[in-house]
């Protein structure tokens, strides 16, 4: 049980941030092993992860996307800056035709209960061919930053529900949260299982959740449009690298160019959902 979010939520804004930088810095070190692989998008969560993971672990950052697609060209550049080993995984329509096949048969019994099995599959093949990079690398353990998105309202949902009511967003982002484990940490889990990988999730520890929820929701959105506007300041306070704290991302099935290929292949016949 979150036990703490309304004593904390009488701290000053300041004092939050602090406390979630610490108590993220801890869970980053407590789930490390001697070497770490991250499912690294080139976006503000994933390399959050990696510039602190780096003290602590051998980290090899991860990366899939279709040729010159965002997230593969960003992840890149940042990973050079970072100045840690970089992995990548160019998808061709070949590639993903095979791949496709099988996360639609590891996720077979789970994507009878959803209704959106095109974007559950394009998620899962993310993390499939990440986790397949890992085992390559003869790595065990690879950090995901699953749960960001709803701790700091970055869903365009979550800005629709802030202009409408701000009250109602805070219980939308609690909601999200709870739900995880029956939707993409599911998903996540069956996959990981398959290839043999384990996934840590930084985000999602206990004394983090307690005190970023504890932060108020008028500093995570603004009705201007801007999301997650708090991580992105203590990202730029922990030191990563600029290009990544100003980056507001896509989704991964769009930022890895997979769902565009995706649609290509489907209207072509040579795939099915």
């Amino acid at each position: 049980m979150l036990k703490h979010i309304d004593e904390l939520s009488e701290l000053p804004v300041s004092e939050l941030k602090e406390i979630f930088k610490k108590r993220f810095r801890g869970a980053v070190k407590n789930l490390a092993t001697k070497k770490n692989g991250v499912m690294f998008s080139g976006g503000v969560d994933s390399t959050t992860i990696s510039f602190i993971a780096k003290d602590y672990s051998d980290i090899v950052l991860i990366t899939v996307g279709t040729k010159k697609s965002p997230d593969l060209l960003y992840a890149e550049k940042i990973a050079k800056e970072l100045g840690l080993k970089w992995k990548k995984e160019i998808v061709t329509e070949e590639k993903l035709l095979d791949y496709f096949h099988e996360v639609k048969g590891i996720l077979k019994e789970y994507l009878e209960k959803k209704d959106n099995k095109l974007m559950e599959i394009e998620l899962g093949l993310i993390v499939f061919l990440c986790c397949k990079l890992a085992k390559e690398e003869g790595i065990n353990t690879i950090f995901s930053g699953q749960g960001a998105e709803e701790l700091f309202g970055g869903y365009e949902r979550h800005l629709i529900s802030f202009k409408k009511n701000k009250s109602e967003t805070t219980k939308l982002l609690m909601k999200e949260l709870c739900e995880l484990d029956k939707t993409n940490l599911e998903r996540n889990s069956l996959i990981a299982k398959y290839v043999d990988v384990n996934l840590a999730y930084p985000f999602l520890e206990k004394e983090v959740i307690e005190v970023a929820m504890a932060i108020p929701i008028e500093e995570k959105i603004d009705i201007n449009g801007n999301k997650k506007i708090i991580f992105h300041e203590i990202a730029k306070e922990i030191g990563i690298p600029e290009i990544a704290y100003k980056r507001h991302k896509k989704a991964a099935q769009y930022g890895s160019g997979i769902h565009k290929m995706l649609i290509k292949m489907m209207k072509e016949g040579k795939i099915f959902i």
